[in-house]
């Protein structure tokens, strides 16, 4: 079950990432950029993905050194 939490996370920051990646291309009918708020709203998601990954590396890896520990103390 925490190998598909794992996917999950990974496939909703690629989704994020793509909605992002959208958002920052020119617009066609313009040819100019997006606004600069676009952008900010852009950079405030991403920074809130690379928080919630690192959080999410970081649980898994206490998950894993628990487990290390508990098939230590299997006879």
């Amino acid at each position: 079950m925490r190998g598909l939490s794992l996917v999950g996370l990974l496939v909703g920051l690629g989704v994020v990432g793509a909605l992002v990646f959208n958002q920052l291309k020119p617009s066609p009918e313009a040819e100019q950029a997006l606004p600069t708020e676009a952008i900010e709203k852009a950079n405030d998601a991403a920074a809130i993905m690379e928080q919630q990954q690192s959080e999410a590396a970081e649980a898994i890896e206490q998950q894993a050194e628990q487990l290390q520990q508990d098939m230590q103390r299997l006879p």
